[in-house]
């Protein structure tokens, strides 16, 4: 039963008063949207014009929500009859309703229909668009400009950095051709491209940087006083400073280092790394035996003790404080050598960001576009700061009376100046006419969940006050409401949250307050539920070395798809049995369950095939990228084909697909000697299959000269049994990519000449990514991030958290503000530092604020994940081997629920564990927990029995699998710094020796040693001269050299099938090394453990089994050849051959044979 307090009943009526300007702090389900939709009929009432009223949203789904509910309250009036509308219109204003009142509000709905312009009711982006069209000359764009989707952005960008990569290749001496070069010094080729892509996104901040300074050059030269760098200060002339300024004299050292070599151990080594520095005859030779002598392998400072030891410092007066101060002078001045480097390598990336921006800006012009960031950024310049802003405000300020601003917590600095721009106007003294003009904003802090779409939590509250200080200082009414009743979830999920955030730790940035969260519930008396399931560890797994990321335990499931099975199962029990809510008796139904995480990934693909597998309707993924989709490669690749038969890759590609399902053996013996083409060779193979496939690329290349995209592949995958087949294959989950990829070609017809280069083209020529709303109209479960629930609710919310750390290096800018305040970074010095190079301490500090910043939108994250449930919330999820310091959202609410729960055990088909259920009235220990019984359910009405009776199972599909793809168990454990750079290191390693064996062995060491100093610049000197001789070394061992001699080849691409108990099982992988000879076939795969095994007793399995996949595949390929396996350790050098009868046995446990 919703009861609503009197005081809510007052928060509501000053809120939606029309005469007053208010802000509107909201808790979730508070009733937000309806406290917007009566302020805009209370204004309609009181006589403001429609087009007078400005409501901005933050999305379009909220923009019509809003807008239907309105005009569904004046739609109805218009037919109610007397006294049921002076009922209705009570409820508005308590002024008693006369028949003038009644004829007006009967005309409501035409008139704010009728109003030229309409009732605005609409995004800010679509704001802005309008207003730029109005005032396209003041606000110097094009007078029909068009706006950019992300994809022609995207084009865009890519177009201009090629552009001005060009020209700074082209011109070496020049300014952007000397930038280049020393980005390419401190940065990879990926590096670079990835700083060059944040600095477009952020360009905003580098205009407001070039603005704010006067020029780019001034803005350097902020940068530098920033980093605490001198004009004069360069690497060069601090690294000079470290042998320049040294506090001893050349005697004094020779003293030091005898003394040294005549100690223990541990000085001893100390004295052997100072030694070099008295035959040393430069400065550098000098600086690098003395920073040897002072520096750990680390790079950090040592410590006194580690210097010298007690009896040379009391036998030396005064040594102590010289090396003392030598510590604190060797520190600062790494610093500063760390803080020039980073100017250097900020320098050359802002000069070329430059070029790329202006570049870009070029391309929009000539096509006379804007993308969306211009939207907001010329809005904001036109009602600010534009020579026209006068006139503008002048046309605006005889048409815009009421400005309402939803989800205000989201809205980004730029925003707010576009806002600030306009309702400044009604606080700036006497008005353009005497109406009373009023501001309203409604949000809530806790839920500033968008920084990544630069919304900044803190201006919340600062807007509040910026907007109570004008109205104050006009003399006008402002209000400032916090509604607190939810009408949305039970009392039991809101007391479950102000739990989970009462303690300091939990709630610290959620407010600007920092205060613990206080929730009250409309709906009395209806009971709700609260369960914690345990969290599925991983087991312990060595970190996957290459970039393949090999999978690691095959005959063990991993905790993701444990805990997909487990949430499917408990959905298809609630289904079968005709569970109900315990508030509402409803069953419990599809649509009504909401599934979050906080990103996608493994686990929500594998949450999506267990619900799919269970037979449970999903509502798809809420983004898909088009182009990355194995059907859709197929698809491309048949494009490709058929214009241009000779393209023997897209050709085989095709035939191997499902959709013309030509099997590997039959591939080669068509392929494999033929004198010309591919398509020459398929049709004049005797082949059946040939004949086959011969006879379909012929009907598609006769069609594709007059059909269009779209009827071309829909008739391929509709008439031919294309879509049959690719399901088949690759599972249903395809259906839905599949559609998309027929609307792209229906999308692309209407906007371009229809042809099929056309299009094959256009799909390939940037990343199509496809943002879907999810439709709560159909009964279907949705899967989805929080961030993309958000405004979303559900009777049952399953909160899954995937254990990756809360907050994590991996994940800072690469461009960092160094800012005094974070959250107000406008025309602050840019800072970039390369991955690898030491940061200053300068840039450290604003990095941590960062830190603790996107710590505190993952609490809030949290908040906005559990009040999404109306009734259930099911806290669940997985544990990583290492998860970082912080707590997750699985720990926060375990701390905070357990003490008050209760054990209930739980048993799902073959698996039973213990969860936690938690009620707000239960007390710890009021009853033992094997005394718990748990209330029995409602009985349902008697049902038809073909209703009690499952769906068919749907058709057996090969699972699929890829023996060096580690599924999502392998990759819990990689998200600290040391997996991180494993995972380089192994990148690396391969490459190299994929490559080396190419060169002439007494080339290899140079050649590897030049790639390292490119590719790994990070990396010390020693390490990678190491390497490099390690690998040459290895490659012409004789042990080693079989594999990289003649006949042999690197990265081989297989695929097959493999047939287990359950059905077919698809592989497809990369083998590192083959070699074949006439009696045999070897493989090999390299890992770069740190610490390789002795012999295979101490090989993991996961590799054993990766190996045994790769030989199950490659014996099908080679008839009548023994296939042989080996292990290469490259840290050791190690060659561990896999026996076949242990390869034999983790094939039999796959297979279940």
């Amino acid at each position: 039963m919703i009861t609503v307090d009197a005081n809510t009943r007052r928060v509501q009526a000053e809120a939606t008063d029309p005469t007053a300007s208010v802000w509107v702090s909201a808790n979730a389900g508070s009733g937000k949207t309806y406290v917007l939709a009566r302020r805009v009929i209370r204004l309609l009432l009181a006589g403001t014009d429609p087009g007078a009223i400005l409501c901005l949203t933050f999305t379009k789904a909220a923009a019509a929500e809003m807008a239907a509910r309105v005009f569904s309250i004046l739609a109805e009036w218009t037919t109610l009859p007397d006294a049921a509308l002076d009922k209705a219109l009570a409820d508005y204003d308590d002024v008693p309703a006369s028949e003038a009142v009644r004829i007006r509000a009967r005309r409501l709905f035409a008139r704010a229909l009728e109003t030229p312009g309409g009732l605005k009711i609409q995004t800010i982006h679509a704001f802005c668009e309008k207003l730029l069209h109005q005032f396209p000359f003041e606000a110097n764009v094009a007078g029909a400009f068009e706006v950019l989707d992300d994809r022609a952005a995207a084009i865009l960008i890519e177009s201009a950095q090629r552009q001005v990569l060009a020209r700074a290749s082209a011109d070496e001496d020049g300014r952007l051709g000397r930038a280049f070069a020393r980005l390419l010094d401190a940065a990879s080729d990926q590096g670079i491209e990835a700083a060059l892509g944040e600095i477009i996104a952020r360009r905003d901040s580098l205009v407001g940087l070039i603005e704010g300074h006067g020029s780019l050059d001034n803005g350097l030269a902020a940068l530098r006083d920033a980093l605490g760098l001198s004009g004069d200060d360069t690497e060069e002339s601090l690294g000079a400073a470290i042998v320049t300024a040294l506090p001893l004299p050349l005697a004094a050292i020779k003293r030091l280092v005898e003394a040294l070599l005549a100690s223990g151990p541990k000085h001893k080594a100390a004295g052997e790394q100072l030694a070099p520095f008295l035959s040393a005859t430069t400065d550098a030779g000098r600086s690098g035996a003395w920073l040897a002598y002072m520096l750990t392998g680390t790079g950090k400072v040592k410590a006194l003790s580690s210097l010298a030891p007690k009896s040379v410092l009391t036998g030396w007066p005064g040594l102590e404080g010289t090396l003392e101060a030598e510590r604190l002078r060797i520190e600062d001045l790494l610093d500063r050598i760390a803080a020039a480097r980073a100017f250097d390598a900020t320098e050359a990336l802002l000069i070329l960001g430059t070029a790329v921006l202006e570049a870009y800006e070029r391309g929009k012009q000539l096509r006379g576009a804007l993308d969306f960031q211009d939207l907001v950024v010329r809005t904001a310049d036109l009602l600010t700061r534009s020579g026209a802003s006068s006139w503008v405000h002048y046309k605006l300020d005889r048409g815009l009376d009421h400005i309402l601003v939803d989800e205000a917590q989201d809205t980004s600095p730029r925003q707010w100046q576009v806002i600030a721009g306009l309702a400044d106007e009604f606080f700036a003294g006497e008005s353009a006419r005497a109406k009373g003009r009023t501001f309203f904003a409604v949000g809530d802090e806790k839920q500033s969940i968008y920084s990544f779409q630069g919304a900044v939590p803190a201006w919340f509250a600062r807007q509040r006050d910026r907007f109570r200080r004008a109205a104050r200082a006009a003399d006008s009414e402002f209000r400032a409401l916090e509604l607190n009743l939810s009408f949305r979830s039970t009392g039991d999920v809101l007391a479950a949250v102000d739990a989970v955030f009462a303690a300091p730790d939990a709630h610290r940035g959620l407010t600007r307050e920092m205060q613990a969260t206080a929730h009250e519930a409309a709906r009395r008396g209806e009971a709700g539920r609260v369960t914690l399931w345990p969290p599925i560890v991983a087991e312990p797994a060595e970190e996957p070395e290459d970039w393949h990321t090999p999978l690691d335990r095959l005959d063990t499931r991993s905790p993701e798809i444990r805990l997909a099975d487990r949430i499917a199962l408990t959905i298809r029990d609630w289904i079968d049995r005709g569970e109900r809510i315990e508030a509402t008796g409803a069953p419990i139904r599809p649509g009504g369950i909401l599934i979050l995480t906080r990103k996608r990934g493994p686990q929500t693909d594998a949450i999506n095939r267990a619900l799919k597998t269970a037979g449970l309707p999903v509502a798809g993924a809420d983004r898909l990228k088009l182009g990355g989709h194995i059907a859709v490669m197929d698809l491309v690749a048949l494009a490709e084909t058929v214009l241009q038969p000779d393209d023997d890759l897209a050709l085989a590609a095709l035939l191997k697909s499902p959709l013309v399902g030509v099997s590997e053996d039959e591939l080669f013996a068509v392929a494999h000697g033929r004198p010309g083409s591919l398509w020459q060779a398929v049709h004049h193979a005797p082949l059946a299959a040939a004949r086959g496939a011969a006879a379909l690329l012929d009907a598609w290349r006769g069609r594709a000269d007059f059909m269009g995209p779209h009827a071309f592949f829909a008739r391929i995958l509709g008439p031919d049994g294309g879509r049959k087949r690719l399901l088949q294959r690759l599972g249903v989950e395809a259906d839905e990519v599949l559609d998309e990829f027929l609307a792209r070609a229906l999308a692309y017809e209407q906007s371009e000449t229809p042809s099929l280069q056309g299009f094959t083209a256009w799909m390939r020529e940037a990343a199509t990514e496809i943002k879907r709303d999810a439709d709560v109209g159909r009964d279907e479960i949705r899967v989805m991030t929080v961030h993309g629930a958000k405004g979303l609710e559900a009777e049952i919310v399953f909160l899954v958290d995937t254990g990756s750390a809360a907050v994590h290096a991996s994940h800072d800018p690469k461009i960092v503000a160094l800012a005094d305040d974070p959250d107000d970074a406008g025309g602050a010095p840019l800072a970039y530092v390369p991955p690898g190079a030491r940061r200053p301490q300068r840039i450290d500090t604003a990095l941590e604020r960062l830190r603790d910043k996107a710590g505190e939108e993952y609490r809030r994250l949290l908040y906005v994940a559990m009040t999404r449930a109306r009734d259930r919330l099911i806290i669940c999820g997985t544990r990583k081997a290492r998860s970082g310091s912080d707590p997750l959202w699985q720990d926060l609410a375990l701390a905070a629920l357990e003490p008050g729960a209760r054990l209930v055990p739980v048993t799902l088909g073959t698996e039973t564990f213990d969860s936690l259920e938690w009620r707000r009235e239960w007390e710890i220990a009021t009853t033992p927990a094997a005394e718990v019984a748990v209330a029995p359910t409602r009985s349902a009405a008697a049902l038809p029995d073909f209703l009690a009776s499952p769906p068919p199972a749907p058709p057996l599909v090969a699972e699929r699998i890829q023996p060096s793809d580690a599924p999502a168990a392998a990759l819990s454990g990689a998200g600290a710094a040391a997996a991180e750079q494993a995972l380089a290191r192994g990148v690396i390693v391969h490459r190299l020796l994929q490559a080396l064996p190419e060169h002439p062995a007494g080339a290899r060491r140079d050649v590897a040693r030049a790639y390292l100093d490119a590719a790994a610049g990070g990396w010390g000197e020693a390490e990678r001269g190491a390497l490099a001789a390690d690998l040459a070394a290895m490659i012409d061992a004789p042990d080693f050299a079989p594999l990289f001699g003649p006949g042999s080849r690197a990265e081989v691409a297989i695929a097959g099938t493999l047939m287990t108990v359950k059905g077919g099982l698809a592989i497809s992988g990369r083998i590192d090394r083959l070699v074949a000879e006439p009696g045999r076939i070897v493989i090999a795969d390299f890992k770069t453990n740190a610490t390789p095994p002795v012999d295979i007793t101490g090989v993991a399995d996961a590799h054993v089994a990766q190996l045994a996949l790769y030989r199950a595949v490659i014996a099908r390929l080679y008839p009548g050849r023994r296939v042989e396996a080996v292990l290469v350790f490259t840290e050791a050098p190690r060659l561990i051959v896999v026996p076949a009868e242990l390869m034999d046995e983790h094939i039999s446990r796959i297979t279940g044979s």
